[in-house]
């Protein structure tokens, strides 16, 4: 048995994975027994022509999930690895020369743990700064040293996480998957959530995290963090994802069969947004939109569910 796997999951980014790739072969992993698995999310670029290119640079296992999903192609590349530490990220990152040393010495020292995590640092657009907090996930995770276990109000992020193998054959023993393929990126749409719903799973099952900051990873800034549009596109993502993450309670007060604070939250957002916005106070009316979209998507998302 192989010490790492690295698994990505892609749909039609070959540029960004090409430089993921590029990054990856300048790790320090000397003693390290390990592989990059590739799983291509039904691509339509010359993704596996990038993976051929570099199959020969890097211990690189390219597989094909034709069901459109990350968390389908996730589950896809779950199968084919065989490290004793499954680490995912993204196709779209460069990790700090040691990050592979790092999360595997800190699973050797922490070796009653079974999940760990390392930053993820993500630039944001300077006219969008101060405006995401609480509507759009930032992609941005960063607590101070030291070496921990994480409170169970952390919740890390999927481009720099790491499962020890026991973790996740008993997670699936059932036959069930870690990742539901019904939320997460799904070609063109998204379901944000799906590494909470993942961590959550394992956290209620006694799963600690371990944060190691020695091993850091840099997001490049996703396309859809330079526009308004595409920032609402993002928020309403994330209210997607609410519905289920967050279970509320039969004794959270309704109207029209909806929690009335989603509604009320709503209602004043957009007012505020406008409001905000005739007063000239751009960055204020930004976040307010921001919120009220993650808001309105929870709503609707909300009503699909409730339907017989």
């Amino acid at each position: 048995m192989l010490d790492l796997s690295v698994i990505i999951a892609t749909y039609n980014r070959s540029r960004t994975l090409g430089r993921t790739l590029a990054a990856l072969a300048e790790l320090d992993t000397l003693g390290l027994a390990w592989e990059v698995v590739v799983a291509d999310n039904n691509s339509r670029d010359d993704t596996p022509a990038v993976c051929r290119r570099w199959q020969g640079r890097l211990p690189l296992t390219y597989v094909f999930e034709g069901r459109q999903g990350k968390n389908a192609a996730y589950n896809t590349a779950l199968a084919a690895a065989s490290g004793e530490l499954i680490v995912t990220t993204d196709d779209d990152i460069t990790p700090c020369r040691t990050w592979l040393k790092a999360l595997w010495e800190a699973a050797q020292r922490w070796s009653d743990h079974d999940v760990f995590c390392g930053p993820v640092i993500t630039p944001i657009p300077s006219a969008f700064a101060g405006t995401l907090e609480g509507a759009v996930p930032t992609c941005n995770f960063n607590p101070p040293p030291p070496q921990r276990v994480l409170d169970a109000d952390l919740m890390p992020i999927g481009a720099n996480l790491a499962f020890r193998r026991r973790c996740l054959e008993a997670a699936t023993a059932d036959g069930g998957t870690l990742f539901d393929p019904a939320i997460g990126p799904c070609g063109a749409g998204r379901i944000s959530g799906s590494e909470s719903v993942a961590l959550q799973a394992l956290m209620q099952a006694g799963r600690r995290i371990v944060y190691v900051p020695e091993a850091s990873v840099l997001h490049e800034t996703p396309a859809g963090f330079r526009t308004v549009g595409g920032l609402c596109r993002r928020a309403w993502a994330q209210g997607r994802g609410d519905v289920r993450v967050h279970r509320f309670g039969a004794d959270v007060p309704r109207l029209m069969g909806m929690p009335r604070f989603v509604l009320r939250t709503m209602v004043e957002d957009f007012l505020a947004a406008m409001g905000r916005l005739a007063a000239g106070r751009r960055k204020d009316a930004l976040a307010r939109l921001f919120h009220g979209v993650r808001f309105l998507a929870i709503c609707r998302e909300w009503r699909k569910a409730a339907r017989p």
